[in-house]
């Protein structure tokens, strides 16, 4: 699947460094992982008739406000309280993966903080059914069973794991975390951000876990600070205790 973007690796020996023993249950320093400076929550997009949408955009039509702490189900209880019967349907965020243009701009502003990146690791949740396929996999309306997308090296090569996950690891340059996320075979045409992606010199992390509707980003000073401060992205400071879950 990776082989023109990137190259497998050894899961265990480059993950070594990811502290990921919580301190407090569902927190930022338990996604990101423990250590770094500061530390950034990002939401994914909600959707409103089909078009990716911030979280505050669709806030202010239904009388809710979003903060650090927000969960997508405060919109939600907000909109079946205050929005007319024929408000535009509003979609929820994506669970487990950041839309390819969030993705696209997020990788963009952190490649200005670190020093190696052409060398970066893009660890792949290995629940992800399309990557080892089979009969009982299948994309809607498609017509055969999921093709298997792992090559035999990737598939064989030592997975990371971490408390309750595991990952395939791959290495390559930061500008192919898109390119890496997708896989546009026949039949195929999934898309799935990498769980985690880190650069050799570990000067961040982002870590989209499978369950949030939301991305953290652990790093440097300057890095979160030009994460929060990018107004394509809807992030937010949060501090490395802060709970993080998809609903409250």
């Amino acid at each position: 699947m990776w082989e023109a973007w990137a190259v497998p690796v050894d899961g265990p020996q480059v993950g070594r460094w990811l502290d990921r023993e919580p301190r407090t249950p569902l927190s930022a320093s338990t996604y990101a992982p423990a250590g770094f400076a500061r530390y950034a929550r990002v939401l994914h997009p909600a959707t409103v008739l089909g078009r990716p949408t911030r979280w505050a955009d669709v806030a202010q039509e239904v009388g809710a406000t979003i903060t650090a702490a927000s969960h997508w189900s405060d919109v939600e209880r907000a909109a079946g309280l205050a929005a007319p019967a024929d408000a535009p349907r509003i979609g929820p965020p994506d669970l487990g993966v950041l839309p390819p243009e969030t993705l696209a701009l997020l990788v963009d502003v952190l490649a200005d903080h670190t020093a190696t990146p052409e060398a970066c690791c893009f660890a792949f949740w290995a629940g992800w059914a399309h990557l080892r396929g089979g009969p009982a996999v299948a994309p809607l309306g498609a017509s055969s069973p999921q093709v298997r997308t792992l090559t035999a090296e990737e598939r064989d090569a030592p997975t990371l794991h971490l408390p309750g996950r595991e990952y395939h690891v791959v290495r390559g340059a930061l500008r192919s975390a898109v390119a890496t996320a997708r896989d546009d075979g026949a039949d195929a045409g999934w898309y799935r951000s990498p769980s985690l992606i880190w650069p050799q010199d570990r000067q961040w992390c982002i870590s989209t876990e499978v369950d949030l509707d939301s991305t953290v980003v652990g790093g440097t000073e300057s890095a979160v600070g030009d994460v929060v401060g990018c107004g394509g992205l809807e992030g937010f400071e949060v501090g490395p205790e802060q709970q993080i879950a998809a609903y409250a």
